[in-house]
């Protein structure tokens, strides 16, 4: 009777607990991240949500307070104001604003003990009930090693090579304006050359068979320096091409023995290896033999294969999605077309609709066709597709490729305001 009165009550942990006289074992840790940064309003988001939406199964709430100065501190006292409202019995645990999402939990995971771990950003918005329930009834499963509310095929190396060849086109070599250009890359172009697209003509522009393979030339060098040791996308070595599954580092569960054996320093590169590099956590729970799973809405486990059609990240209206978050809801406010380019990075063949996106001769194939050779020739086939320069692994996820310098010059952009 206590189990169900847990799993289907909406009132809180601790209310729960002072009801009925007990102690309640919890095997469940779910983490929240409140990161002082992105304010108070982002906290409040979630807290509302968690009130709304009946978890569904007992667990620890423990609130990650990131970046915050101390007892003294006028917002942190507001904070834990607005989560006692929610749970007065949840746990705390401090940390400074040096790491990345990751690498906080990672922290408070050494601090709490628990069977299972389940890990929250700060934009993060229940969507329904018994959503927790529904990414805990998925790890009980031995067979699977993680759990997320999304996921998705991309290649960081891929999508980062087609968006820095579009910033470079029209924020370095200034090429014309061009309409199908703006109408599916907007979403970057206005990030990094805003002013490009204020150059708008009732004509396309168009160029000569010469001069386009001039820039595509020109490109590939470009390229090739950026992702060759000591250049600034040099991260990316190593890093699996499309298509590369893996769960995102939001809404997962796991079992806590599978990831504090995690070491990931401060730096964005690290994050981005822990969530989809070569020595990350989806491609090492892959390695063991582990599933990895996407729950959705109505607590259907979706393998790999279903993840295009399962109308949760980047897919349909995302109208099957269990938590919303600032990436879900950045796809929500594209145009039509932006949508398709999305959904090209994410899922690539794999859904018909990025059939008609404008992909600058990238190929996003379920199929991969054979890697050029390791070096840069002029008879490399015209537009770029692989870029393969034989370059191996540098354990990008354990921080030992951290020399990382990035050159005074304005050029080449920060991209992580687009990742």
């Amino acid at each position: 009777m206590l189990r169900r009165y847990l799993k289907n009550s909406r009132k809180s942990n601790y209310e729960i607990k002072r009801a009925r006289g007990v102690v309640v074992h919890y095997d469940l840790a779910l983490f929240y991240l409140a990161r002082k940064a992105e304010g108070i309003h982002a906290f409040r988001r979630f807290v509302e949500s968690y009130r709304a939406r009946a978890a569904g199964c007992p667990h620890q709430l423990v609130v990650i307070y990131k970046g915050f100065d101390g007892g003294a501190d006028p917002e942190l006292a507001e904070a834990r104001d607005l989560f006692r409202e929610i749970d007065d019995a949840h746990r705390e645990v401090h940390v400074t604003d040096e790491h990345f999402d990751i690498g906080a939990y990672i922290q408070a995971a050494h601090q709490i003990e628990s069977k299972y771990v389940c890990f929250i950003n700060t934009h993060t918005a229940i969507l329904t009930d018994n959503w927790l329930l529904h990414l805990r009834n998925a790890i009980e499963d031995e067979s699977i090693g993680v759990a997320g509310a999304t996921a998705s095929y991309e290649s960081l190396y891929d999508s980062l090579a087609l968006l820095d060849r579009v910033i470079w086109l029209v924020g370095y070599e200034r090429v014309g304006y061009e309409q199908k250009l703006a109408d599916y890359y907007r979403f970057i172009i206005d990030i990094h050359a805003p002013w490009w697209l204020k150059e708008k003509t009732h004509k396309a522009h168009r160029y000569g068979h010469f001069y386009e393979r001039y820039l595509d030339e020109k490109w590939k060098e470009s390229w090739r320096k950026a992702v060759s040791p000591g250049g600034y996308n040099d991260f990316l070595i190593g890093f699996p091409r499309f298509p590369n599954p893996h769960v995102r580092s939001n809404g997962f569960i796991l079992r806590r023995s599978d990831f504090v054996k995690f070491i990931v320093q401060p730096t964005k590169k690290s994050t981005f290896g822990f969530e989809s590099g070569p020595n990350g956590l989806s491609q090492t729970l892959l390695n063991e033999g582990k599933r990895l799973v996407m729950v959705d809405r109505h607590g259907r486990c979706h393998d790999q294969e279903d993840w295009p059609h399962a109308r949760c990240f980047r897919s349909g209206d995302q109208q099957n999605l269990l938590l919303a978050d600032n990436q879900t809801r950045a796809y929500d406010r594209l145009s039509q077309n932006e949508r398709v380019t999305s959904l090209m990075m994410s899922w690539g063949d794999a859904v018909a609709e990025s059939k008609s996106a404008y992909s600058l001769g990238y190929r996003f194939e379920m199929k991969r066709a054979t890697p050029l050779p390791a070096h840069f020739t002029t008879n490399a086939p015209y537009i770029i597709d692989h870029l393969d320069f034989g370059v191996k692994s540098q354990g990008v996820c354990d921080g030992s490729n951290d020399n990382y310098l990035r050159s005074d010059d304005p050029w080449p952009p920060d991209h992580s305001a687009f990742v």
